[in-house]
């Protein structure tokens, strides 16, 4: 959907928020519904809410705790540019290996990381080919509830309040994804898995290192640069 409704892809650039409540007050307010006011026209869908997948982490077979140390370091991105150009400019060798070869691609040592949520690092088993984590959050990845808009408008206005049902289960869903995460951290800990959050100074040097792509977003979209700005004052 982001290749024709471009502003859809926003919520995944590179460090754009702060925490959960910066996301929820963002995806669920009115810029919220301005990143997806295209999709009926475009798609036939009608979106209902933006609910969460997490915010993407790496995990690797060594500590990560500056610069330097993605120097070489073999990163599995998806095959996303953004995402691709994201890990290029931190300095990282990227192989955009499909999801379902990475367990074996790090058994292997044919990749050293990869980065995705840390739900989906215990889901999928990496923890057991990987001794790393860091806690970059250089992504969000959100999710989004849709319905088909045709099927919507035959729908009865008390049908129409699964909307809100909608909505309600978005915000279940964003407060298990902020609980479990430290119950998901808890259990890769046991499993001998070592967490390193970054410090000030190795976040804003990655962060520093994204912000050519915020330039060319601005000069590829004439919308960009005051949504961005409006996205930042949310944090605040």
């Amino acid at each position: 959907m982001q290749d024709s409704v471009e502003k859809l892809g926003v919520p995944e650039w590179p460090f754009l928020f702060e925490d959960y409540d910066h996301v929820q007050a963002v995806l669920n307010g009115e810029i919220g519904e301005e990143l997806t006011e295209d999709l009926e026209e475009t798609h036939g869908v009608k979106a209902l809410s933006w609910s969460a997948n997490g915010f993407r982490m790496i995990s690797a077979n060594r500590t990560i705790e500056s610069m330097e140390d993605f120097n070489g370091f073999r990163l599995r991105t998806p095959n996303i540019p953004n995402y691709i150009e994201l890990a290029e400019r931190l300095g990282t060798n990227v192989s955009p290996l499909p999801i379902d070869e990475i367990f074996t691609g790090l058994e292997q040592g044919v990749i050293d990381g990869q980065e995705n949520p840390v739900a989906t690092v215990r889901a999928s088993g990496w923890y057991e080919v990987q001794s790393d984590v860091l806690e970059s959050e250089h992504m969000f990845s959100p999710n989004m509830y849709v319905i088909n808009s045709d099927f919507w408008n035959d729908l009865s206005e008390d049908q129409q309040q699964v909307e809100e049902a909608a909505i309600e289960s978005a915000e279940y869903e964003f407060q298990l994804m902020e609980d479990s995460y430290e119950e998901d951290k808890a259990f890769l800990e046991e499993e001998g898995v070592n967490f390193t959050t970054p410090t000030d100074e190795f976040r804003e040097e990655m962060s520093d290192a994204a912000e050519p792509m915020y330039d060319q977003f601005y000069e590829e979209y004439e919308w960009a640069e005051d949504l961005i700005q409006r996205i930042e004052e949310e944090a605040e």
